[in-house]
């Protein structure tokens, strides 16, 4: 079995439907590109290796890639703003750089990536949360809040309990009895 796994919204340029539509589920390639994927598929049973098996994801993916059409540029501005946690700009602030309306950009970011615009900023948020506890689960949370640009610990325990479905303390005590977490990117799926 071979998966490729995308990053945070990092599908999204290959997929023909929203995001939301795939979400917390294993999806085969098949279901998506059908014959496409059945030509790779047995392409991937010939290889001598496993090196020669991602060359061929490789080309496939980059195939895909510039045969889809890529959402609105304002768009894609958006998602690096938002994803560069350096910047911490408002969604209002991103408009009125971008020239773009608010309802626009709320349209446009639920049609290709599944969520809008405010709740991606929240989970590039959480994530760089999670990474920060399993790096350091020992640091004070109340710090971890704090440099995850939070303002007070209520609004951070809602956020994170409203994504993960635990409190931050619960997943402090995963990050100890699972070592995995400490070392593997992750993501914890929300609904």
């Amino acid at each position: 079995m071979l998966v490729v796994q995308f990053k945070t919204l990092g599908a999204f340029v290959f997929l023909n439907d929203p995001l939301h539509y795939y979400t917390n589920h294993y999806v085969t390639l098949d279901s998506i590109f059908s014959k496409e994927a059945e030509e790779t598929w047995e392409k991937l049973q010939d290889a001598k290796s496993l090196n020669e098996q991602f060359v061929i994801i490789e080309n496939f993916l980059y195939r895909k890639l510039l045969t889809n059409k890529l959402p609105n540029k304002k768009l894609i501005s958006t998602i690096e703003i938002l994803l560069d946690n350096k910047m911490n700009l408002s969604i209002n602030t991103i408009c009125k750089q971008l020239n773009i309306s608010r309802k626009h950009l709320n349209h446009l970011s639920k049609q290709y990536t599944g969520v809008s615009p405010k709740t991606l900023s929240s989970l590039n948020r959480l994530q760089t949360t999670l990474k920060t506890i399993s790096s350091s689960s020992k640091e004070k949370l109340t710090n971890v809040a704090y440099k995850s640009d939070y303002f007070d610990q209520a609004h951070f325990i809602n956020d994170f309990k409203k994504f993960t479905d635990l409190k931050p303390t619960e997943y402090v005590k995963l990050v100890e009895n699972k070592r995995s977490l400490k070392i593997v990117p992750h993501f914890i799926p929300f609904e």
